[in-house]
């Protein structure tokens, strides 16, 4: 394709018999134009395999990396059940000790939170509380100190 800009300005010879011939420069650089098209696609080709190789690699590891997850959960999965239960089935007296210990732990850490939870609220009110008492006081010096200002001007 050619711009009417480029077209003008190209330089071109014409033969004997009327045809157009273009100057050794413009098809010096036609030819490196096709020479860089060719480097490119090659690139292009190599870069594809190169991805298409990582591709490859990448999903064989996520497959193994995969196995290896589901072989470990399954063992720590038998690995709890032995632990956890007896051969019947019942816990075992030890694990339900240390059970029972957990959730008193856990009652204990819940009334504390608790405890924490309404001191934040009684805070937050008072916070409230002096906040507005502040703002009172606050316009009570301004309206003082206008009626201050105001008796000063009447004086002098």
């Amino acid at each position: 394709m050619c711009y009417p800009s480029v077209c003008q300005s190209v330089p071109r010879e014409e033969g004997r018999s009327g045809e157009v011939k273009e100057s050794p420069l413009v098809s010096r650089l036609r030819l490196q134009l096709a020479q860089r098209g060719r480097e490119l696609h090659t690139r292009e080709e190599e870069l594809l395999l190169q991805h298409d190789t990582e591709f490859s690699s990448l999903r064989q590891e996520n497959y193994l990396l995969q196995s290896k997850l589901h072989s470990t959960e399954e063992a720590n999965s038998r690995k709890k059940g032995r632990l956890g239960r007896g051969l019947d089935g019942p816990l075992d007296p030890l694990t339900e000790g240390k059970l029972r210990l957990i959730e008193k732990e856990v009652k204990k850490q819940e009334t504390i939170v608790q405890g924490y939870q309404q001191e934040n609220e009684k805070l937050y009110l008072q916070m409230k509380a002096l906040q507005a008492q502040s703002k009172l006081n606050e316009e009570a010096m301004f309206a003082e100190n206008q009626r201050l200002l105001n008796e000063l001007a009447l004086t002098k």
